[in-house]
């Protein structure tokens, strides 16, 4: 019967010729035993064909008393039966679509049945899967499912490929492989595998607001493997609905419930996927899709997704398709230009409450709220329920968040028991936040280029669009980032940051370029956190003044923490590394001289190793040197060294003066300190210089404070 397709209406469904060939009924082996335990698969040995038949009604019509091998020609479910007796009743009944067991027109299934020899592969052609892009395959998917459940649920097979040959496979309705009957001893492992993304596709038909696969289970033990298939939305990016979940693997047992994480091996492992759309003819290109979510795997213990592409970028998404890379300012961002609340695309791939979820060399691209989020912040479940993540080597763009780990609801990080995580070598491009980690702790953020988000102009979330959004985040490590372009800045709080922080935050920063336009870093969290910033770079890349000057280093409260520190290679003496604060070219706070590989060293005495210079504004507005720490070798013969140190301030003029002076003995009369003593009711800086020989008494020198 020839089945209408709502899916040949807005976008014309393309034909995929079948794949499977036409076998004949020669013979298939040597001949073994027929009869077996009804739970047994027929999977090893071979069988001498009696004859062939056309279709199953054949198979049904014939005498399995005279005839016990027969090979079915029907195109998609060719291959051999062996009659078995025994009960099959329950078999039959778990796969009325006769994928792998026919029942006799002339005998009852609780005697015997024609069996499929299949190994431990099931193959969804055999269940009715056309394949066409036109037909419904959504029941032969499911059939398929039904029959492993009952498989699996017997505790004979330990594990299952469900396999998905070259075709383009309509889905009207999702497709639920739910193990609420499995036995507690044994580990199945069940395999959804394609002929590869560009091969085999399951397509969600446009009346599908369901999604294409759950895969669950009633505890935890399972390892699921889906793998080099091509999951298709019918959808267009800008419809008013979505086709639900592309992917779905969870399981019933929480972290931390008894027998969760009882595995060898994880739990799920996802490779070789792409989750999107597709158009008329072009089934090998990357088209936008309108799923919910691509792929969300929940209470699932080590799961790792690895070689995945997901698209939902739209042809009415002006960010990417319109600008490119290069976002726009806000001034021209167009009204509305896709609002995705109203279809609903949230997550291109979600992480629940799931133990060490791993995400490597996978790209999502597209208008979803999230890139990546893990989370575990219910209030039924203990807020240690995730342990580690790791997500690298991925490309996330044109996502409103890139990647957010949630931990918990709770303000007080350090009362986390299982923190931990690394982002590592990922490009990230995104519209309000690249990273945000909140109420989270131990977290590496490592070798990631941002590109500064701009935002969207949509109430998602308050404050300032940044690159990484340290949201509550304890004890987080950020080292050789790079925070690029484009940035814009209006004022504080209308400006990109690379940065930004809230809540109580503790972070190291080393080793990062901020060369957008915006905020560096911007510290909005309460006093007692602190962010370090060392051996790292602020420059502005585009000389406009709306280019906001960086604050290098700051805690929490506004404080300079620690200076930025870079050394530059080189013997020439006096080489110098300065560090500009933005595009005005104004010198940073701080400056490093390091002279410490002289070519002259060996023969120098008292040489200056370096000096830390820290520079500040007067009242005209000019940088003035207002202190310096300079480093000498007094003596540098090997095993007798001596160092000293010199301090130097402003005591009434543009030039600093030597204050103290350690290790090193000033010359008669020369200012070796300053004293900070109360004259007249107020303080001043007061020089104390070294008196004449015996002044204070034989064999003492005296002090002196001039008046």
């Amino acid at each position: 019967m020839e089945m209408d397709s709502t899916m040949l209406g807005r976008r014309k469904m393309f034909g995929v010729a079948s794949a499977a060939a036409l076998a004949t009924a020669a013979t298939v082996a040597t001949a073994s035993g027929a009869s077996a335990n009804p739970g047994n698969p027929v999977a090893t040995g071979g069988h001498v064909v009696d004859t062939a038949v056309d279709d199953r009604a054949g198979i049904k019509a014939l005498d399995h008393g005279t005839t016990t091998v027969v090979y079915l020609t029907e195109p998609g479910r060719e291959g051999t039966f062996v009659w078995r007796d025994g009960d099959y009743s329950a078999h039959v009944a778990a796969d009325p679509r006769e994928g792998v067991y026919i029942a006799s027109s002339s005998t009852p299934s609780s005697t015997g049945a024609w069996v499929r020899v299949h190994g431990d592969r099931l193959n969804i052609r055999w269940f009715g899967a056309a394949g066409d892009g036109v037909a419904d395959d959504s029941p032969a998917v499911q059939g398929a499912f039904d029959l492993v459940k009952l498989l699996v649920g017997e505790g004979v097979f330990t594990g299952l490929v469900v396999y998905v040959p070259t075709g383009l496979y309509r889905m009207m309705s999702r497709a639920v492989l739910d193990f609420d009957n499995r036995p507690v001893d044994g580990v199945p492992g069940i395999n959804l595998v394609g002929d590869g993304p560009v091969a085999s596709y399951l397509v969600a038909d446009e009346s599908n607001a369901d999604g294409l696969i759950q895969l669950s289970s009633n505890f935890n033990a399972e390892v699921w493997q889906v793998s080099s298939l091509s999951l298709l939305s019918a959808l267009p990016a800008d419809a008013a609905t979505n086709n639900g979940i592309a992917l779905e693997v969870s399981s019933a047992l929480s972290p931390g419930e008894p027998g969760f994480g009882s595995h060898r091996r994880r739990s799920v492992r996802i490779e070789n996927l792409y989750i999107g759309g597709y158009a008329e003819g072009l089934r090998d290109l990357a088209f936008d899709g309108n799923f919910e979510k691509g792929i969300y795997l929940a209470n699932k213990w080590w799961p790792y997704v690895t070689d995945v592409y997901i698209n939902g970028d739209g042809t009415r998404n002006v960010f990417n398709n319109l600008f490119g890379a290069q976002q726009p300012d806000p001034g021209d961002i167009p009204e509305n230009p896709l609002n995705y609340e109203l279809t609903g695309r949230s997550h291109a791939i979600h992480f629940k409450d799931c133990y060490s979820p791993i995400v490597t060399e996978s790209y999502i691209n597209g208008f979803y709220r999230f890139g990546i989020k893990i989370e575990g912040h219910d209030e039924s479940v203990a807020p240690n329920d995730f342990e580690d993540f790791r997500v690298a080597d991925c490309f996330i763009v044109g996502v409103d968040v890139g990647c957010e780990v949630w931990h918990s609801d709770e303000q007080e990080v350090r009362g986390l028991y299982e923190p931990g995580g690394a982002i590592t070598t990922c490009h990230i491009n995104a519209h309000t936040y690249g990273v945000r980690l909140r109420f989270h702790r131990e977290v590496i953020v490592s070798n990631v280029y941002f590109y500064t988000p701009r935002g969207r102009g949509l109430a998602n979330y308050s404050g300032n669009p940044s690159a990484l959004f340290l949201d509550g985040a304890d004890d987080i490590t950020v080292v050789g980032c790079q925070f690029l372009e484009p940035g814009f800045y209006f004022d504080d709080d209308n400006a990109t940051c690379g940065i930004r922080t809230a809540g109580r935050v503790t972070a190291n920063v080393v080793a990062c370029t901020f060369t957008h336009g915006g905020i560096g870093i911007r510290t909005d969290g309460v006093p007692e956190g602190c962010v370090t910033v060392s051996s790292s770079q602020f420059v502005g890349a585009n000389p406009e003044e709306v280019w906001a000057p960086f604050t290098p280093s700051v805690d929490n409260a506004g404080i300079l923490a620690e200076a930025y520190v870079e050394r530059k290679g080189g013997i020439v003496a006096g080489a110098q590394h300065v560090v500009r604060s933005s595009a005005t070219g104004a010198g940073s706070p701080v400056r490093s001289i390091l002279r410490s590989t002289r070519p002259d060293f060996a023969e120098t005495t008292n040489a200056v190793l370096g000096d830390w210079q820290v520079q500040g504004p007067n009242s005209t507005g000019s940088e003035v040197t207002a202190s310096v720490i300079r480093t000498r070798m007094l003596d540098n013969a090997a095993g007798a060294e001596r160092s000293g140190v010199d301090v130097f301030a402003l005591v009434g003029g543009d030039q600093p003066e030597r204050v103290g002076a350690f290790t090193a003995t000033a010359e008669d009369a020369q200012t070796s300190l300053l004293l900070g003593i109360q004259v007249d009711g107020s303080l001043r800086v007061q020089r104390v210089q070294v008196g004449e020989p015996d002044t204070a008494g034989t064999g003492y020198r005296s002090l002196r404070v001039p008046n």
